[in-house]
C-alpha cells in the first residue's frame, strides 16, 4: 500500500506496490472523485448601525462622490491621533488610519446597498438633488448679476477643491512640471 498526495491536497491510500501504477490509480481516482467545493461564505450580517452608516454614506456620495470615504478616513485619523500618545497598542499612523476608515466606509456602503437597494438609491438621489439645490440657493440670494456670478464662481471653486481629494484616481502632473496644454 502506498500513500499518494493529490494535487488538491487530499491524501489517499492506494493498494499497489508499484509507485508508477499507484500514481496512475490515484490520478484516475482524483478525476472520478473531484473535491467538493467549500460552502460559500455567508455574507456578513448588517446591524442597524451599519445600515444607517451606509445610508448616510450613500447620501454623502450622492452629494459629492467619494465624500463618505473621505469623512470616515478623517474621523479614523483623528481617533488615531487622539489615542496614539496614550496607548501602547496604537501607533501613530494617520495614513493607515485614513485608508482603513475609507475602505471600511466603502464596505459599509456596499453592504447597506445590498441590504436595501431602493432606500440607498433614494439616498443617493436625494444627495444629488441636494448638491444642485445648495449652490443654486446661494447664488439666487445675491442682488445683482455680478454678485450672482461671483457667488457661482466661489461655489464652483469650493466644489472642485473639495472634489479633488475625494476622487479615487488622480491624473498626475508631468514630471517636468509643464502644463498639459500647449501655449496659446
Amino acid at each position: 500500500m502506498i500513500k499518494v498526495k493529490l494535487a488538491d491536497g487530499r491524501v489517499i491510500n492506494v493498494q499497489e506496490d508499484d509507485p508508477q501504477k499507484a500514481a496512475q490509480t490515484a490520478h484516475r481516482w482524483g478525476k472520478d472523485n473531484p473535491k467538493k467545493p467549500a460552502a460559500p461564505a455567508r455574507p456578513a450580517e448588517t446591524t442597524w448601525r451599519d445600515r444607517a452608516s451606509g445610508l448616510a454614506g450613500n447620501f454623502l456620495d450622492g452629494i459629492l462622490p467619494g465624500t463618505s470615504g473621505f469623512v470616515r478616513g478623517v474621523r479614523e485619523t483623528a481617533i488615531n491621533a487622539a489615542q496614539a500618545p496614550f496607548s501602547d497598542e496604537v501607533d501613530f499612523d494617520p495614513i493607515a488610519a485614513y485608508n482603513r476608515g475609507k475602505s471600511q466606509q466603502e464596505v459599509t456602503n456596499k453592504r447597506a446597498q445590498a441590504a436595501d437597494p431602493r432606500l440607498n438609491s433614494g439616498a443617493q438621489v436625494a444627495g444629488l438633488v441636494g448638491s444642485f439645490a445648495l449652490p443654486a440657493s446661494k447664488i439666487a440670494s445675491g442682488a445683482s448679476l455680478g454678485t450672482k456670478a461671483a457667488k457661482g464662481a466661489k461655489d464652483a471653486a469650493i466644489y472642485s477643491g473639495v472634489s479633488g481629494p475625494c476622487r479615487r484616481t488622480r491624473t498626475p502632473l508631468p514630471a517636468d512640471g509643464r502644463t498639459r496644454f500647449p501655449p496659446v
